[in-house]
């Protein structure tokens, strides 16, 4: 994937107000890239950030950002970063390597807990599409299956109704294959609450600092948030870790 290339002219054709502001999140961005390579890292994220801030959300924005904040030695943006950037591109090898290397980086990992085969099988499919890809390939499915079966109904060959047979079959069994890979992978980005932790902070057993404390998450920490109260909410991590931690530990993705 080339990281340089503005990827927004797509917004500087569908009118004046929007084209306006892809064109200042232009600038933001190939401000972000020249302070990038001036080795302003801090800076460079700042331009990012005010990029996305403008509207703008692709794998490319998001990956530099993840590699200024890392550069800026600010592993949770960085890792927060990356997944962005996977979720709109989750097949890119760079977006990956980067966010293995991050993850490689946090200061105390959380136990692994090996998936079941049938997950790990899954997640192998589910990681190779992105929410976008699993709607459009289920839809594609749809239509194909809905002008087959039409034609299947209204055509009068047998050769033309055996052809029409044949690509029903096939678009439908390809639908029931695809529908838990695309059901998994919308119900992780599009539903579920997730989030990274900002800085090392402490879970407790309620929403308040005079609860005992259960343990420790560090920076870069992928957590799920479950309710919220009073500042605080609830959070599960890997391993069957659950506590409370403030709202302002992490952040969402």
């Amino acid at each position: 994937m080339k990281r340089t290339a503005i990827v927004i002219f797509a917004l500087l054709s569908l009118g004046t107000p929007v084209a306006g502001s892809a064109s200042s999140a232009a600038s933001l961005y190939n401000r972000g890239n020249e302070l990038y390579k001036a080795g302003s890292f801090k800076e460079a994220a700042d331009a990012y950030r005010q990029a996305v801030a403008a509207g703008v959300h692709n794998p490319e924005l998001f990956y530099n950002l993840g590699n200024a904040e890392l550069r800026s030695d600010r592993l949770g943006p960085a890792i927060a970063a990356y997944l962005r950037a996977r979720r709109l591109a989750p097949r890119d090898p760079d977006i990956k390597f980067n966010l293995d290397y991050a993850r490689g980086k946090i200061s105390a990992k959380l136990p692994e807990v090996p998936p079941d085969p049938l997950t790990r099988i899954l997640d192998f499919f589910v990681g190779r599409v992105s929410a976008n890809e699993a709607m459009i390939t289920l839809a594609a499915c749809y239509w194909a299956a809905a002008f087959a079966g039409l034609g299947l109904i209204l055509a009068r060959g047998e050769r033309l109704r055996r052809l029409c047979r044949r690509a029903l079959t096939v678009t439908l069994a390809l639908g029931v294959l695809f529908l838990p890979i695309a059901g998994v992978r919308m119900r992780r980005d599009l539903l579920t609450d997730s989030a990274v932790m900002m800085v090392k902070d402490t879970a407790r057993s309620g929403p308040d600092e005079t609860n005992s404390a259960l343990f420790e998450l560090s920076e870069g920490v992928e957590v799920t948030v479950g309710e919220c109260e009073s500042g605080w909410c609830r959070v599960s991590a890997r391993g069957g870790f659950n506590g409370w931690m403030p709202a302002k530990s992490f952040e969402r993705l």
